[in-house]
């Protein structure tokens, strides 16, 4: 029975994500997700919506296609939802490429660019970082061959934060369009400080759009995403679509979100002003941080890898859960969720009392 598996699908590595974490009594500030409650009005209103019809009935996008064409000022003709900006990357590998064909993609990034690469059996080149944590925007068109299949830049860029213009991107664009080559901008950041190159989308025929409710709207959890290019390749890109484009639940609490924006950006004010607040409290503490002002995370550099790995351990058992485990050369980071001052408070003052005990202990 076994000889039918795939063989690069037998030596993929993969493994369930979000486990063991308290997320209800402790702080979650390792997968970019909100991190304060909605308030219970916020909650009884997203709810009362959910009737026992949405959850009987197959659901019906229609409402909330009307609903995202408003907010986003394009036709409904150019949105197709998607199941997060996961399942969009995926009908790009799906519709645009077979194997041994390249993507050229920014790392380190967003790791499911990497698995479906591998899943998909394409050759995954990279745009880089500098030391000096720029990225190698410009070298892109020296990378295109004619095995090419798509270009993708997120835009904002985690976990290294970088932004590109919208006259960057508008020039990026142009020089795939030449060369006939796809070209994804993933905006999983989108609204939290850059601009969103949707404007661009009747200019470039090749210009495709990600963007998701997981961060600056905060309903990870609700796993909805869109892309949004010109109606042909919508078209195309749709015809992978399953029964229906998301669940009723979602859809319901999607449509309200965006009818009351006021939400997102009251939060995303609340980022901000944790970030001026975090940025201060570390200066005095004498750790260098990169980050925060496009996306809702920011990286602190540690003295190296196992001061790195050490602060992580001392947080996760206090239930404050971070990140760290970069590649080289960010082996040495920890990476912070962004979240009101409070929260932010929270996280410093058990970091401080790691870093006051590492401190005695290396005197």
């Amino acid at each position: 029975m076994n000889k039918q598996f795939k063989k690069n699908l037998l030596e993929l590595k993969r493994y369930r994500t979000s486990t063991g974490r308290d997320i209800e009594g402790g702080l979650c500030l390792d997968r970019n997700e909100r991190v304060s409650k909605f308030a219970k009005k916020i909650m009884d209103e997203a709810l009362d919506s959910i009737t026992s019809s949405v959850l009987s009935c197959y659901p019906d996008p229609g409402e909330l296609y009307k609903a995202l064409s408003s907010f986003l000022s394009v036709s409904q003709n150019c949105i197709y939802l998607t199941n997060g900006i996961t399942e969009g990357i995926r009908v790009a590998f799906e519709t645009l490429t077979s194997p041994g064909d390249e993507v050229i993609i920014v790392e380190p990034t967003y790791p499911m660019y990497r698995v479906y690469s591998d899943i998909y059996q394409t050759k995954f080149i990279p745009i880089k970082f500098t030391q000096e944590l720029h990225l190698e925007y410009e070298k892109i068109e020296s990378m295109i061959t004619k095995k090419t299949a798509f270009v993708c830049i997120p835009n904002p860029n985690l976990p290294i934060e970088s932004y590109l213009s919208l006259k960057i991107i508008k020039d990026i664009a142009k020089k795939c369009q030449k060369h006939d080559v796809m070209f994804f901008v993933d905006e999983a950041y989108a609204f939290l400080g850059g601009e969103s190159a949707i404007s661009l989308i009747d200019d470039f025929e090749n210009l495709v759009v990600f963007q998701t409710m997981s961060k600056a709207f905060g309903l990870a959890g609700v796993r909805l995403g869109w892309m949004v290019s010109n109606q042909k390749n919508i078209d195309y890109f749709s015809k992978t679509r399953a029964l229906v484009e998301s669940n009723g639940v979602t859809l319901v609490v999607a449509k309200y979100m965006i009818e009351n924006i006021d939400i997102l950006k009251e939060y995303v004010s609340d980022l901000k002003q944790g970030l001026t607040y975090l940025r201060r409290e570390l200066t005095t503490l004498g750790i260098k941080s990169f980050g925060g002002d496009y996306t809702n995370s920011t990286l602190l550099f540690m003295d190296n890898e196992d001061d790195a790995n050490s602060a992580l351990e001392y947080l996760r058992e206090r239930k404050i859960y971070v990140r760290a485990s970069f590649k080289e050369p960010f082996n040495n980071c920890l990476r912070i969720t962004l979240g009101p001052r409070d929260s932010m408070k929270k996280f410093l003052k058990y970091f401080n009392e790691w870093l006051q005990n590492n401190r005695m202990e290396t005197e």
